[in-house]
């Protein structure tokens, strides 16, 4: 069964509702703390930048990363045809020949392994390293974000 995904309009109202959400926030001020120091509210205010600075970059490492995934997989596509079609021509030839070309056969079979591999990275260990990256990215902002308005108030 496949998930109900979110259309353009349904996110825009997510984060509009976020928006409204912080500014209500922001705005009642209850998250004022005027116990707290000068110097304690600066501390907060960098460490919440810096959380931010991190949630933005584990949010675009998928951006990077799938750009090289995709050239990965093209390439591993390549070489798995190239070895294929090599295989079949050594064993295409006379049985007396194929055991000087037995070489090249475990060679080509290693670079189908390799690709293969590499194939299961892009298509199953990469998505689920975008998904990790996206939920802490996420905890981040919303931490960060938290920070910094304790620390500005």
């Amino acid at each position: 069964m496949f998930f109900n995904l979110p259309s353009k309009k349904r996110q825009l109202t997510i984060i509009s509702i976020a928006i409204v959400g912080y500014l209500i926030f922001v705005v009642s001020g209850s998250l004022l703390l005027p116990d707290i120091g000068d110097k304690t509210k600066k501390i907060l205010t960098q460490t919440g930048l810096v959380f931010l600075y991190f949630a933005a970059l584990l949010a675009g490492l998928p951006f990077v990363w799938s750009a090289k995934a995709r050239h990965n997989l093209s390439l591993a596509n390549e070489i798995i045809k190239r070895e294929n079609i090599l295989i079949e021509r050594i064993i295409a030839l006379p049985a007396e020949e194929h055991g000087t070309y037995t070489n090249q056969i475990e060679a080509a079979k290693q670079d189908i392994k390799n690709s293969k591999h590499q194939i299961e990275l892009a298509n199953e260990e990469l998505p689920k390293f975008y998904e990790w990256c996206g939920a802490f990215s996420l905890a981040l902002v919303f931490l960060g974000t938290l920070v910094c308005i304790i620390g500005a108030s």
